[in-house]
């Protein structure tokens, strides 16, 4: 076979492959015009260009059509491939099948959003894609972006307040705080007042290491203030620190709920207003079409309904 540089390819207009596979079908330039909808002063020319470029009359006019040449019979059905080929190549949209998918999903969120939603979320890919593996990281609003972006991970859910609302994100969940402490240690009933609040030190959650969260700007506003004694960047390592100590922590409440009494520790409602916080599933452009993370996507939104109906 002689070499071919792919710079002759220049000369190949793909709509000319067209003409050709659909007057080999039709053996009329008139109706292969008709059919490709354009007039037939461009059909012809585009046999014309055809003969040319292949050296080749290709279809010749006799009383019973437009007949191939053997040169045109033999490139009949390469060229139906080459045509079925770039058409499946640039239209088809894959799919996924669920027991059938070996891939790995990786998912950014806050480490209690991760407990909250992975028990059941493991539940359903051993289920229905046991062959689907996942990778759990922590993420937060300052990474986040970068994150999906750079494709190091397919989602991310948390609380991202500083992220505009966009089309590539969903509200899952409206969550708020409730009071977590260790009764016994605390000598508190079901209840606690504002003034109980106020006079046991706090563990608060912080990333960056701040002894200070939303709810004491809430506190701030009315002239109040706690004191905070421990800071930890894990939502999921609050629990134990309360534990046998005279110390008061305000959680998720789907993480109150899930946690807190496997541990022995009381939850109650806050004993003041404070606003709640949304909890988004985020994604970026790339995916949003792509058949295995809009799978991923609507079972985390499932999981999620199937929370707030319990």
């Amino acid at each position: 076979m002689a070499n071919i540089d792919r710079a002759d390819l220049r000369d190949v207009d793909l709509n000319l492959l067209v003409a050709f596979e659909a007057l080999m079908q039709t053996r009329s330039v008139s109706l292969m015009a008709q059919r490709l909808r354009i007039g037939q002063p461009s059909a012809s020319h585009a046999l014309k260009r055809l003969r040319e470029l292949l050296d080749d009359p290709l279809f010749v006019r006799t009383p019973a059509g437009m007949m191939p040449t053997p040169h045109a019979l033999a490139l009949a059905e390469p060229i139906r491939a080459i045509l079925t080929s770039i058409e499946t190549t640039l239209f088809a949209r894959a799919s996924f099948e669920p027991r059938a998918e070996r891939r790995i999903f990786r998912i950014g969120a806050m480490d209690y959003v991760q407990a909250v939603i992975a028990d059941p979320l493991l539940a359903v890919l051993q289920a229905q894609a046991p062959g689907c593996k996942l990778i759990l990281t922590t993420t937060d609003c300052d990474i986040v972006g970068r994150s999906l972006a750079r494709g190091e991970i397919d989602l991310a859910v948390g609380a991202f307040p500083q992220i505009k609302t966009g089309p590539h994100q969903e509200l899952l969940y409206r969550e708020r705080y409730e009071c977590v402490f260790d009764a016994k240690a605390c000598r508190l009933g079901k209840r606690v007042s504002r003034a109980q609040w106020l006079a046991l030190p706090h563990v608060i959650m912080s990333v960056r290491g701040d002894h200070s969260g939303p709810l004491d700007d809430v506190l701030r506003a009315s002239g109040d203030r706690r004191e905070v004694a421990v800071s930890t960047p894990n939502f999921l390592a609050i629990p134990f620190l309360l534990r046998n100590k005279r110390l008061m922590a305000a959680l998720p409440s789907r993480m109150a709920r899930a946690f807190c009494g496997k541990l022995g520790l009381s939850t109650c409602p806050l004993p003041f207003p404070a606003p709640a916080f949304d909890v988004t599933m985020i994604w970026n452009a790339r995916t949003a079409d792509e058949p295995g993370a809009t799978w991923l996507r609507s079972q985390i939104t499932a999981i999620c309904r199937r929370m707030d109906a319990a």
